[in-house]
């Protein structure tokens, strides 16, 4: 759960498994490696010394957190290359903890090997913005939510009772201007634009940006939701909504990746497109 987001296994911790067989292997491999659990030791307490209500507090005050995002000198934008693949995600890949992230960072940080990668990571309110060189080819362009953004996910989640901050990021994406405007600069004469699941489809039609267009299908998001959504009038209509976007998704891409066969054939026969259009990845 949560303190995976804190740590980076085999380097400032070790995560096993939830069961008792997993956690006694973690253990025992700690009381016999006695330099790796002081190596790990010595990572954690600095990584924890990061972590403070102090920390937490100026994040949540700096105004600088809603700051747009500074744009590079010219002479700096003149040397990113026209190849470069822009790349939208709700959530950052610098220390993937979840599938999703986990899915980010080596697929995009490999293709980053051929073509230079830009991610633009719409993160949540609170943390800082930056510009990251994560590998060679593979940038991070760190927006975190503003405020009313951030509530706005808040609110509907409670109504709803489950959580559609995924659908808010990009349904309510005006209310955090300051992606935008990191997304307008990346797109600003690069080569083609891809979206990690759909949910910031609306960031690229509300910019009007006319660049190809690359769908990677994480899930049937249509289908994932209908298993999570209530069945209330509230629920439904949220469902429609989530609908609607993946069906727009899948209709305007040059190219949908998707992680199974079964995925492409759903998408495909939802969309009623040419699965000559889809790639498992």
């Amino acid at each position: 759960g949560g303190p995976t987001e804190f740590i980076i296994d085999g380097e400032t911790g070790l995560v096993a498994e939830p069961n008792a067989a997993s956690i006694g292997a973690a253990l025992a491999r700690l009381a016999t490696d006695r330099p790796l659990a002081a190596r790990l030791a010595a990572a954690g307490k600095t990584r924890g010394e990061q972590i403070t209500w102090q920390e937490v507090v100026d994040a949540i005050l700096d105004a600088s957190a809603t700051a747009p995002i500074a744009v590079a000198p010219e002479a700096e934008v003149g040397r990113r290359s026209p190849r470069r693949l822009v790349v939208l995600t709700t959530f950052p890949i610098n220390e993937p903890a979840h599938g999703g992230q986990l899915r980010a960072r080596h697929l995009y940080g490999s293709l980053a090997r051929w073509r230079p990668v830009e991610v633009v990571a719409l993160v949540g309110f609170g943390n800082q913005p930056a510009r990251q060189n994560l590998s060679p080819g593979l940038t991070q362009v760190v927006v975190p939510r503003s405020y009313e953004h951030d509530a706005a996910g808040t609110q509907l989640s409670n109504d709803a009772r489950t959580p559609v901050t995924d659908l808010v990021a990009g349904s309510h994406i005006a209310e955090t201007p300051a992606y935008l405007r990191a997304l307008a600069d990346a797109c600003d004469g690069a080569s083609a634009v891809l979206v990690a699941e759909p949910y910031l489809l609306p960031a690229l039609e509300h910019l009007g940006i006319d660049l190809p267009l690359i769908y990677d299908a994480y899930n049937v998001e249509a289908d994932l939701k209908a298993a999570a959504y209530p069945d209330t009038e509230m629920g439904r209509d949220l469902l429609a909504q989530v609908r609607a976007l993946e069906a727009r998704a899948v209709g305007s891409a040059s190219l949908v990746t998707t992680c199974s066969g079964a995925d492409a054939d759903v998408l495909a026969a939802q969309a009623t497109t040419d699965e000559t259009r889809f790639a498992v990845v």
